[in-house]
Protein backbone atom coordinates (compact mmCIF):
# COMPACT_ATOMS: atom_id res chain seq x y z
CA UNK A 1 0.00 0.00 0.00
CA UNK A 2 1.39 3.37 -1.02
CA UNK A 3 1.16 6.51 1.10
CA UNK A 4 -1.28 8.88 -0.61
CA UNK A 5 0.47 12.10 0.44
CA UNK A 6 3.89 10.85 -0.70
CA UNK A 7 2.41 9.73 -4.03
CA UNK A 8 0.92 13.18 -4.59
CA UNK A 9 4.26 14.84 -3.81
CA UNK A 10 5.99 12.45 -6.21
CA UNK A 11 3.61 13.64 -8.92
CA UNK A 12 4.41 17.25 -8.03
CA UNK A 13 8.13 16.53 -8.40
CA UNK A 14 7.53 14.90 -11.80
CA UNK A 15 5.62 17.95 -12.99
CA UNK A 16 8.41 20.23 -11.73
CA UNK A 17 11.06 18.17 -13.52
CA UNK A 18 9.15 18.08 -16.80
CA UNK A 19 8.37 21.81 -16.75
CA UNK A 20 11.96 22.68 -15.89
CA UNK A 21 13.23 20.50 -18.74
CA UNK A 22 10.73 21.82 -21.28
CA UNK A 23 11.29 25.49 -20.39
CA UNK A 24 15.02 25.11 -19.76
CA UNK A 25 14.71 27.01 -16.46
CA UNK A 26 14.45 25.90 -12.82
CA UNK A 27 11.14 25.60 -10.99
CA UNK A 28 10.96 27.15 -7.52
CA UNK A 29 9.11 25.09 -4.92
CA UNK A 30 8.13 27.62 -2.25
CA UNK A 31 7.24 24.86 0.21
CA UNK A 32 10.29 22.58 0.00
CA UNK A 33 11.96 21.43 3.21
CA UNK A 34 15.62 22.26 2.49
CA UNK A 35 17.11 25.74 3.01
CA UNK A 36 18.39 27.95 0.21
CA UNK A 37 22.07 28.24 -0.64
CA UNK A 38 22.05 31.84 0.62
CA UNK A 39 20.62 30.85 3.98
CA UNK A 40 23.01 27.91 4.28
CA UNK A 41 26.03 30.10 3.56
CA UNK A 42 24.85 32.64 6.13
CA UNK A 43 24.45 29.92 8.75
CA UNK A 44 27.85 28.39 7.96
CA UNK A 45 29.47 31.74 8.72
CA UNK A 46 27.89 31.62 12.18
CA UNK A 47 27.88 27.92 13.01
CA UNK A 48 30.60 26.58 15.27
CA UNK A 49 29.63 23.01 16.26
CA UNK A 50 31.57 21.11 18.87
CA UNK A 51 34.12 18.48 17.80
CA UNK A 52 33.09 14.86 18.00
CA UNK A 53 34.27 13.17 21.18
CA UNK A 54 33.72 9.60 20.07
CA UNK A 55 32.77 8.06 16.72
CA UNK A 56 33.69 4.45 17.50
CA UNK A 57 31.46 3.35 20.39
CA UNK A 58 27.74 2.78 20.52
CA UNK A 59 26.12 5.61 22.45
CA UNK A 60 22.47 5.35 23.48
CA UNK A 61 20.24 7.90 25.17
CA UNK A 62 20.93 6.30 28.57
CA UNK A 63 24.70 6.72 27.98
CA UNK A 64 24.30 10.50 27.84
CA UNK A 65 25.07 11.94 31.31
CA UNK A 66 21.97 12.77 33.34
CA UNK A 67 23.32 16.29 33.81
CA UNK A 68 23.30 16.78 30.04
CA UNK A 69 19.79 15.41 29.70
CA UNK A 70 18.56 17.63 32.52
CA UNK A 71 20.20 20.63 30.85
CA UNK A 72 18.31 19.82 27.64
CA UNK A 73 15.04 19.62 29.58
CA UNK A 74 15.72 23.00 31.16
CA UNK A 75 16.62 24.66 27.85
CA UNK A 76 13.46 23.31 26.18
CA UNK A 77 11.00 23.82 29.04
CA UNK A 78 12.50 26.84 30.75
CA UNK A 79 12.53 25.18 34.18
CA UNK A 80 14.62 22.74 36.15
CA UNK A 81 12.72 19.55 36.89
CA UNK A 82 13.30 16.46 38.97
CA UNK A 83 10.15 14.79 37.70
CA UNK A 84 10.75 14.84 33.93
CA UNK A 85 12.85 12.57 31.72
CA UNK A 86 14.50 13.28 28.38
CA UNK A 87 14.83 10.48 25.81
CA UNK A 88 17.21 11.31 22.96
CA UNK A 89 16.80 9.99 19.42
CA UNK A 90 18.34 10.76 16.00
CA UNK A 91 15.23 12.48 14.59
CA UNK A 92 11.63 13.39 15.30
CA UNK A 93 10.27 10.57 13.12
CA UNK A 94 11.74 8.03 15.53
CA UNK A 95 10.33 10.03 18.44
CA UNK A 96 6.88 9.83 16.84
CA UNK A 97 7.18 6.06 16.42
CA UNK A 98 8.39 5.56 19.99
CA UNK A 99 5.51 7.59 21.43
CA UNK A 100 2.93 5.70 19.36
CA UNK A 101 4.49 2.42 20.46
CA UNK A 102 4.12 3.64 24.04
CA UNK A 103 0.43 4.36 23.45
CA UNK A 104 -0.24 0.99 21.85
CA UNK A 105 1.52 -1.05 24.54
CA UNK A 106 -0.01 0.95 27.37
CA UNK A 107 -3.55 0.13 26.28
CA UNK A 108 -4.51 3.38 24.61
CA UNK A 109 -7.40 2.63 22.30
CA UNK A 110 -7.17 5.41 19.74
CA UNK A 111 -5.43 8.67 18.94
CA UNK A 112 -7.16 11.94 18.14
CA UNK A 113 -4.90 13.82 15.70
CA UNK A 114 -5.71 17.52 15.60
CA UNK A 115 -4.99 18.76 12.09
CA UNK A 116 -3.00 20.26 10.37
CA UNK A 117 -0.37 17.73 11.38
CA UNK A 118 2.64 15.86 10.04
CA UNK A 119 1.40 13.00 7.86
CA UNK A 120 3.73 10.38 9.36
CA UNK A 121 1.83 10.37 12.68
CA UNK A 122 -1.20 8.75 11.05
CA UNK A 123 0.95 6.33 9.05
CA UNK A 124 2.83 5.24 12.19
CA UNK A 125 -0.52 4.57 13.87
CA UNK A 126 -1.51 2.34 10.95
CA UNK A 127 1.67 0.30 11.45
CA UNK A 128 0.89 -0.20 15.13
CA UNK A 129 -2.81 -0.87 14.66
CA UNK A 130 -3.77 2.14 16.77
CA UNK A 131 -7.10 3.64 15.69
CA UNK A 132 -6.91 7.23 14.39
CA UNK A 133 -9.54 9.96 14.55
CA UNK A 134 -8.57 13.06 12.56
CA UNK A 135 -10.22 16.30 13.65
CA UNK A 136 -9.45 19.84 12.46
CA UNK A 137 -8.64 22.80 14.62
CA UNK A 138 -11.59 25.17 14.84
CA UNK A 139 -10.62 28.01 12.53
CA UNK A 140 -11.90 31.56 12.14
CA UNK A 141 -8.75 33.56 11.35
CA UNK A 142 -7.47 32.10 14.62
CA UNK A 143 -7.14 28.48 15.72
CA UNK A 144 -8.90 26.94 18.70
CA UNK A 145 -9.04 23.42 20.07
CA UNK A 146 -12.28 21.48 19.43
CA UNK A 147 -12.43 20.53 23.10
CA UNK A 148 -16.02 19.30 22.92
CA UNK A 149 -15.07 16.66 20.31
CA UNK A 150 -12.87 14.69 22.68
CA UNK A 151 -15.00 12.05 24.32
CA UNK A 152 -14.40 11.55 28.03
CA UNK A 153 -12.53 8.31 27.51
CA UNK A 154 -9.16 7.98 29.22
CA UNK A 155 -8.08 5.26 26.79
CA UNK A 156 -7.91 7.91 24.05
CA UNK A 157 -4.83 10.09 23.55
CA UNK A 158 -4.66 13.47 21.78
CA UNK A 159 -1.93 14.67 19.38
CA UNK A 160 -1.45 18.41 18.84
CA UNK A 161 1.22 20.09 16.73
CA UNK A 162 2.71 23.35 17.97
CA UNK A 163 2.97 25.71 16.19
CA UNK A 164 -0.05 24.65 14.13
CA UNK A 165 1.72 22.63 11.45
CA UNK A 166 3.49 24.77 8.82
CA UNK A 167 1.75 27.98 9.95
CA UNK A 168 3.93 29.42 12.76
CA UNK A 169 0.67 29.91 14.68
CA UNK A 170 1.62 29.50 18.33
CA UNK A 171 -1.03 27.91 20.54
CA UNK A 172 -2.85 30.67 22.41
CA UNK A 173 -3.92 30.80 26.03
CA UNK A 174 -7.34 29.24 25.38
CA UNK A 175 -5.71 26.18 23.80
CA UNK A 176 -3.16 25.97 26.62
CA UNK A 177 -5.99 26.05 29.15
CA UNK A 178 -7.77 23.22 27.29
CA UNK A 179 -4.62 21.09 27.31
CA UNK A 180 -4.13 21.67 31.04
CA UNK A 181 -7.74 20.62 31.66
CA UNK A 182 -7.30 17.49 29.56
CA UNK A 183 -4.13 16.33 31.34
CA UNK A 184 -5.61 17.24 34.75
CA UNK A 185 -8.45 14.83 33.88
CA UNK A 186 -5.96 12.05 33.07
CA UNK A 187 -6.14 12.48 29.29
CA UNK A 188 -2.76 11.90 27.68
CA UNK A 189 -1.73 14.75 25.35
CA UNK A 190 1.27 14.72 23.02
CA UNK A 191 2.59 18.12 21.87
CA UNK A 192 4.73 17.74 18.76
CA UNK A 193 6.96 20.82 18.87
CA UNK A 194 9.61 19.61 16.44
CA UNK A 195 9.33 22.80 14.37
CA UNK A 196 9.05 25.22 17.28
CA UNK A 197 11.81 27.79 17.70
CA UNK A 198 13.73 27.32 20.95
CA UNK A 199 12.43 29.73 23.56
CA UNK A 200 8.87 29.67 22.19
CA UNK A 201 7.93 26.11 23.24
CA UNK A 202 4.35 25.60 24.40
CA UNK A 203 5.50 23.23 27.13
CA UNK A 204 6.88 26.25 29.00
CA UNK A 205 3.28 27.34 29.62
CA UNK A 206 1.83 23.92 30.43
CA UNK A 207 1.50 22.22 33.80
CA UNK A 208 3.84 19.26 34.04
CA UNK A 209 2.27 15.93 34.89
CA UNK A 210 2.46 12.31 33.79
CA UNK A 211 -0.14 12.80 31.05
CA UNK A 212 1.93 15.26 29.03
CA UNK A 213 4.48 14.28 26.33
CA UNK A 214 6.52 16.72 24.25
CA UNK A 215 8.60 16.05 21.11
CA UNK A 216 11.45 18.39 20.12
CA UNK A 217 14.12 18.78 17.45
CA UNK A 218 15.81 22.13 18.13
CA UNK A 219 18.09 22.16 15.06
CA UNK A 220 15.31 21.15 12.67
CA UNK A 221 13.45 24.40 13.26
CA UNK A 222 16.41 26.38 11.86
CA UNK A 223 17.07 23.99 8.95
CA UNK A 224 20.23 22.33 10.30
CA UNK A 225 18.79 19.07 9.04
CA UNK A 226 22.04 17.07 8.99
CA UNK A 227 23.07 18.19 12.48
CA UNK A 228 20.19 17.43 14.78
CA UNK A 229 18.68 15.25 17.46
CA UNK A 230 15.18 14.74 18.79
CA UNK A 231 14.02 14.65 22.39
CA UNK A 232 10.95 13.17 24.02
CA UNK A 233 10.19 14.92 27.30
CA UNK A 234 7.69 13.29 29.64
CA UNK A 235 7.20 12.11 33.20
CA UNK A 236 10.14 10.20 34.70
CA UNK A 237 7.88 7.21 35.43
CA UNK A 238 8.08 6.36 31.69
CA UNK A 239 11.88 6.11 31.71
CA UNK A 240 12.22 2.34 31.99
CA UNK A 241 9.59 1.59 29.35
CA UNK A 242 10.98 3.98 26.73
CA UNK A 243 14.59 2.93 27.25
CA UNK A 244 13.63 -0.76 27.03
CA UNK A 245 12.44 -0.16 23.47
CA UNK A 246 15.35 1.97 22.27
CA UNK A 247 17.22 -1.00 20.74
CA UNK A 248 14.16 -1.88 18.68
CA UNK A 249 12.95 1.60 17.71
CA UNK A 250 15.85 3.99 17.36
CA UNK A 251 19.16 2.33 18.08
CA UNK A 252 22.36 4.16 18.91
CA UNK A 253 22.88 7.88 18.38
CA UNK A 254 25.03 8.74 15.33
CA UNK A 255 28.00 11.09 15.63
CA UNK A 256 26.09 14.01 14.09
CA UNK A 257 23.43 13.59 16.77
CA UNK A 258 26.01 13.61 19.59
CA UNK A 259 27.52 16.72 18.05
CA UNK A 260 24.10 18.38 17.89
CA UNK A 261 23.38 17.58 21.55
CA UNK A 262 26.60 19.31 22.60
CA UNK A 263 25.98 22.23 20.25
CA UNK A 264 22.44 22.81 21.53
CA UNK A 265 23.75 23.60 25.01
CA UNK A 266 26.23 26.24 23.80
CA UNK A 267 25.88 29.96 23.21
CA UNK A 268 26.70 29.34 19.55
CA UNK A 269 23.35 27.58 19.14
CA UNK A 270 21.67 30.64 20.64
CA UNK A 271 23.48 32.80 18.08
CA UNK A 272 22.27 30.51 15.28
CA UNK A 273 18.71 30.97 16.57
CA UNK A 274 19.11 34.76 16.48
CA UNK A 275 20.42 34.70 12.90
CA UNK A 276 17.68 32.31 11.76
CA UNK A 277 14.93 34.42 13.32
CA UNK A 278 16.34 37.52 11.65
CA UNK A 279 16.31 35.77 8.25
CA UNK A 280 12.80 34.43 8.78
CA UNK A 281 11.64 37.89 9.86
CA UNK A 282 12.96 39.46 6.67
CA UNK A 283 11.24 36.75 4.60
CA UNK A 284 7.99 37.35 6.42
CA UNK A 285 8.20 41.11 5.92
CA UNK A 286 8.61 40.54 2.16
CA UNK A 287 5.54 38.27 2.13
CA UNK A 288 3.40 40.71 4.12
CA UNK A 289 4.33 43.52 1.72
CA UNK A 290 3.42 41.38 -1.30
CA UNK A 291 0.09 40.35 0.22
CA UNK A 292 -0.95 44.01 0.45
CA UNK A 293 -1.39 43.83 -3.33
CA UNK A 294 -3.42 40.59 -3.21
CA UNK A 295 -6.23 40.99 -0.69
CA UNK A 296 -7.54 37.47 -1.37
CA UNK A 297 -4.43 35.88 0.18
CA UNK A 298 -4.22 35.78 3.99
CA UNK A 299 -1.81 34.66 6.69
CA UNK A 300 -2.65 33.87 10.31
CA UNK A 301 0.68 34.68 11.91
CA UNK A 302 1.49 38.36 11.70
CA UNK A 303 3.39 38.43 15.00
CA UNK A 304 5.13 35.07 15.46
CA UNK A 305 8.39 33.99 13.84
CA UNK A 306 9.27 30.47 12.70
CA UNK A 307 10.56 28.45 9.78
CA UNK A 308 7.37 28.12 7.71
CA UNK A 309 4.35 30.28 7.00
CA UNK A 310 1.01 29.26 5.48
CA UNK A 311 -0.87 31.42 2.99
CA UNK A 312 -4.63 30.84 2.77
CA UNK A 313 -6.15 31.47 -0.65
CA UNK A 314 -9.57 31.12 -2.35
CA UNK A 315 -10.67 27.68 -3.42
CA UNK A 316 -8.73 26.63 -6.50
CA UNK A 317 -8.32 22.99 -7.63
CA UNK A 318 -4.89 22.26 -6.13
CA UNK A 319 -5.84 18.57 -5.91
CA UNK A 320 -6.05 18.42 -9.70
CA UNK A 321 -2.73 17.44 -11.25
CA UNK A 322 -3.82 18.95 -14.57
CA UNK A 323 -4.41 22.29 -12.85
CA UNK A 324 -1.14 21.91 -11.00
CA UNK A 325 0.71 21.26 -14.26
CA UNK A 326 -0.78 24.41 -15.80
CA UNK A 327 0.11 26.45 -12.74
CA UNK A 328 3.73 25.31 -12.72
CA UNK A 329 4.07 25.67 -16.50
CA UNK A 330 2.83 29.27 -16.48
CA UNK A 331 4.64 30.45 -13.34
CA UNK A 332 7.68 28.16 -12.88
CA UNK A 333 6.53 28.03 -9.25
CA UNK A 334 5.37 25.01 -7.27
CA UNK A 335 4.04 24.45 -3.74
CA UNK A 336 2.85 21.75 -1.37
CA UNK A 337 -0.91 22.27 -0.91
CA UNK A 338 -2.21 22.49 2.65
CA UNK A 339 -4.47 19.46 2.25
CA UNK A 340 -1.32 17.30 2.44
CA UNK A 341 -1.14 18.35 6.11
CA UNK A 342 -4.82 17.78 6.72
CA UNK A 343 -5.70 21.48 6.47
CA UNK A 344 -9.32 22.22 5.60
CA UNK A 345 -8.32 25.58 4.11
CA UNK A 346 -7.13 26.00 0.53
CA UNK A 347 -3.56 26.96 1.27
CA UNK A 348 0.13 26.37 0.74
CA UNK A 349 3.19 26.89 2.90
CA UNK A 350 6.29 29.01 2.28
CA UNK A 351 9.75 27.98 3.47
CA UNK A 352 11.10 31.14 5.10
CA UNK A 353 14.73 30.07 4.67
CA UNK A 354 14.52 30.57 0.91
CA UNK A 355 16.47 33.43 -0.66
CA UNK A 356 14.61 36.67 -0.15
CA UNK A 357 14.57 37.64 -3.83
CA UNK A 358 13.33 34.14 -4.73
CA UNK A 359 10.43 34.41 -2.29
CA UNK A 360 9.51 37.83 -3.67
CA UNK A 361 9.61 36.85 -7.35
CA UNK A 362 8.07 33.38 -7.00
CA UNK A 363 5.25 34.40 -4.67
CA UNK A 364 4.31 37.34 -6.88
CA UNK A 365 4.19 35.12 -9.97
CA UNK A 366 2.06 32.52 -8.17
CA UNK A 367 -0.42 35.04 -6.76
CA UNK A 368 -0.77 36.70 -10.17
CA UNK A 369 -1.69 33.31 -11.62
CA UNK A 370 -4.23 32.68 -8.83
CA UNK A 371 -5.69 36.16 -9.37
CA UNK A 372 -6.37 35.27 -12.99
CA UNK A 373 -8.12 32.06 -11.92
CA UNK A 374 -10.56 33.66 -9.48
CA UNK A 375 -11.47 36.88 -11.28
Amino acid sequence: MYIEDISFMDNIFKIEKNVSSNHNKPVTNLSYWNPSVDYSEMMLRVLSPQSLNNIFKYVYTYDIPITTRNAIIEKLTGVQSNTQMCMLLPNSTLSIINVINFLKLNNYRRLFIVQPSYFSVEEACKLSGLEVVKIPFNYNHNYSLPYQVFEANKSDAIWITSPVYSTNYLLDQSIIQCINELTANSRLVIIDESLNINGLETIRKLKQNKYLFGIYSPHKSIFLNGLKFSAIICDKSNDDFLEQWIDVIGGALPGSCLNAIEHFLTSNYDLCIQKAKSWFGQSKAIIIEILKKYSFAKIDTVKSIGSYLTINIPEIPLKSLNFFKTMVSETSVSVFPGFLNGSKNCSFRVNLSLSHHVIGNALTALLEFILQQIF
